[in-house]
């Protein structure tokens, strides 16, 4: 990654800073944390149920016919 950059720069010694966070991990955010790319894996392995499917799997008694 570093000779990638250092050639971008001899081509153009204007360029000194590069966004290559999906390469080097380095993110100009300053807020991506090991940590913080953990737990979005964890929680996309480990989806939680919809408010949705919680609501559909309630029995509702409104539905219920009362003659």
């Amino acid at each position: 990654m570093e000779d990638l950059k250092r050639s971008i720069s001899d081509i153009n010694p204007a360029l000194r800073n590069f966004e290559a966070s999906c390469f080097d991990g380095n993110y100009i955010t300053g807020d991506i944390s090991r940590d913080y790319l953990d737990r979005i894996e964890f929680a996309r392995k480990n989806p939680k149920p919809a408010l949705e499917d919680a609501v559909r799997s309630q029995l509702n008694l409104n539905l219920a016919r009362v003659d």
